[in-house]
């Protein structure tokens, strides 16, 4: 019979024990809550640009470019709506009917 040696028992130890909390992926979730809070509104305002109409987005940079004052903007669009254009980008083109929107 084997004589009775004392037994050791050796547990493993664990390096990465379990935490519980928000401690481990905070900085991933903050980040990436921080990413969809600024690209949120540039989708929005790049799809309600996308919706208006080319003449439109077209007659306000070239009446921005060429300097014209809210004033001078609103006496061309009520000339290309008299003159039954569906829009003014026709009379921002023509020194003439810009002319004649400006004399009306």
């Amino acid at each position: 019979m084997q004589e009775a040696v004392p037994s050791t028992l050796i547990s493993p130890t664990i390096v990465n024990a379990p935490s519980s909390g928000i401690s481990d992926f905070s900085p991933m979730f903050f980040a990436m809550i921080g990413i969809i809070l600024i690209c949120m509104p540039l989708v929005y305002v790049v799809r309600q640009r996308q919706r208006i109409d080319p003449r439109e987005l077209a007659f306000r940079t070239m009446a921005r470019k060429m300097g014209y004052t809210h004033t001078q903007i609103s006496a061309i669009r009520k000339h290309a709506s008299v003159m039954g254009l569906g829009s003014p980008i026709g009379v921002v083109m023509s020194h003439e009917l810009t002319a004649q929107a400006f004399d009306a």
